[in-house]
């Protein structure tokens, strides 16, 4: 036993005699962000412009609309109910978030956190809420809509790439 011992410690040492732990205070600036371009991401206002529960759009997406012919077609496609709320699309474009199947009890939230820019993108930051058994037994005491949520949110137009990250 002890015989093994020192034969998989010896291995370790050969494996792990060239390793070199470096440091944000190394010459090379290895470990640190000293020189780098990169620079964080920078929040960016949003409106919301309408929430709720739709039918036809079943899986998870995200839409951008920049014109009302756009985003009169995309009311209808999803079962919108309601008047189409008003956007300048002259200085705003509109990002639809929808979700797909429903994970919980009920039908599951939907938030839009934040919505960040980069250089090259802009990121809309969502959650899921999921809504949870509340009996017990974990039985489901909440009955599902007959549909999905889904979020519509305005920024101002951008000519960058859009991109959704659940949080």
């Amino acid at each position: 036993m002890a015989r093994r011992i020192v034969i998989i410690a010896a291995a370790a040492a050969v494996l792990f005699a060239g390793c070199k732990i470096s440091s944000a205070s190394s010459p090379e600036g290895f470990g640190s962000m000293a020189g780098s371009s990169a620079t964080a991401p920078a929040s960016i206002d949003f409106k919301v412009v309408s929430t709720g529960v739709q039918r036809g759009i079943q899986g998870q997406q995200l839409r951008v609309v920049t014109t009302e012919k756009q985003f009169a077609s995309l009311a209808s496609m999803a079962g919108l109910s309601g008047s189409q709320p008003k956007v300048d699309f002259s200085k705003d474009e509109v990002i639809g978030v929808f979700l797909g199947s429903n994970v919980g009890c009920g039908t599951d939230g939907l938030k839009v956190k934040s919505v960040s820019e980069s250089a090259a993108t802009v990121t809309v930051h969502a959650s899921r809420l999921v809504r949870k058994p509340n009996a017990k037994g974990g039985a489901c005491t909440i009955m599902p809509l007959n549909g999905f949520s889904y979020v519509l949110i305005s920024i101002p137009k951008t000519g960058k790439a859009i991109s959704l990250a659940f949080d």
